[in-house]
C-alpha cells in the first residue's frame, strides 16, 4: 500500500537515505532531508548500508527531546540535493509539533557529524 501525503492532516517525512533504503521524492506534507537526503554523517559510502536510513529514527527522537533541527526552505527535492536553497530557515524545525499547522513544502536540514546532531540556529557556514 502507498504511503501518501493524504495519509493524514500532517504527514512530516525525513529523508535520510533517499534512492538506497528510502524515498528520494518527497511523499509528505513536509519533507525534510537531513544532509541532503541520501547519506547521513559517519555512515561510510553511499551503498547498501543501512546505516543511513536508520539515522532517521535517531534524528528524529532527538528533534523531539531536544527540539534542534533548523530547516532551510528548498523549492523541491532536487534543490536540496543541489543545495539551492533559500538562506533562511523560516523558523520551521524537524519534527516540531507545530508543523501540522505551519510547514508545508521541502526543507535542507543541516546536521552535525556527531551528536547531537540538530542545529537550534542554522550554522552560518552552508
Amino acid at each position: 500500500m502507498a504511503r501518501t501525503a493524504d495519509d493524514a492532516f500532517y504527514v512530516e517525512t525525513i529523508h535520510t537515505n533517499g534512492g538506497v533504503f528510502g524515498f528520494l521524492k518527497p511523499i509528505g506534507k513536509s519533507a525534510f532531508y537531513p544532509n541532503g537526503g541520501i547519506r547521513q554523517p559517519r555512515c561510510g559510502s553511499i551503498g547498501y548500508n543501512n546505516c543511513s536510513h536508520k539515522r532517521s529514527v535517531t534524528y528524529y527522537i532527538e528533534a523531539i527531546t531536544h527540539k534542534g533541527f533548523a530547516a532551510i526552505k528548498c523549492s523541491d527535492y532536487i534543490s536540496v540535493i543541489e543545495r539551492d536553497c533559500s538562506s533562511t530557515h523560516k523558523h520551521v524545525r524537524m519534527g516540531a509539533v507545530t508543523n501540522a499547522n505551519r510547514a508545508e513544502g521541502t526543507y535542507y536540514v543541516p546536521v552535525k557529524q556527531k551528536a547531537p546532531f540538530g542545529y537550534n540556529k542554522l550554522p552560518t557556514d552552508l
